[in-house]
């Protein structure tokens, strides 16, 4: 949790804009998790797991930020719904492979995950710094 509240706190110090946060925070994430998956050193596992809570401490206020930026008010709640059922469905397949597969390719599949996330969040804010290029600035 202390690492939670240093990303957290990190993200708020960052001069780079929200969009641009994405894509690094979670090639970090899906790096640490690769990384605790193939270490066998309990302090290196230690030291990737407090790097993903880092990137948790990250995501939470970028994604919060860019979510009232990107979607509109009236179909924000219906848009998250929509959003969170495959969510679910991903972590319900994940879940049921806990005590069937090695924790080790769980935490692979989390990593490929992740790094999907990044190729999306380097798009995200090459089309915000796009549209903000475009758009005229009101005087």
């Amino acid at each position: 949790m202390v690492f939670c509240m240093v990303g957290s706190t990190l993200s708020g110090l960052s001069p780079i804009s929200r969009a641009s946060l994405v894509a690094p925070t979670m090639a970090v994430a899906s790096a640490s998790l690769l990384a605790a998956s193939q270490s066998s050193s309990l302090p290196a596992t230690f030291l990737a797991f407090c790097a993903f809570e880092a990137t948790v401490g990250v995501y939470f206020p970028t994604i919060f930020a860019l979510r009232s930026a990107v979607v509109p008010e009236s179909v924000r709640g219906t848009a998250l719904s929509a959003f969170r059922v495959p969510l679910n469905a991903i972590v319900v397949a994940l879940l049921t492979q806990v005590g069937k597969a090695p924790v080790d390719s769980i935490l692979v599949a989390c990593s490929g995950i992740l790094a999907v996330a990044a190729v999306a969040g380097g798009v995200l804010a090459r089309r915000q710094s796009t549209v903000a290029a475009v758009k005229p600035k009101s005087e």
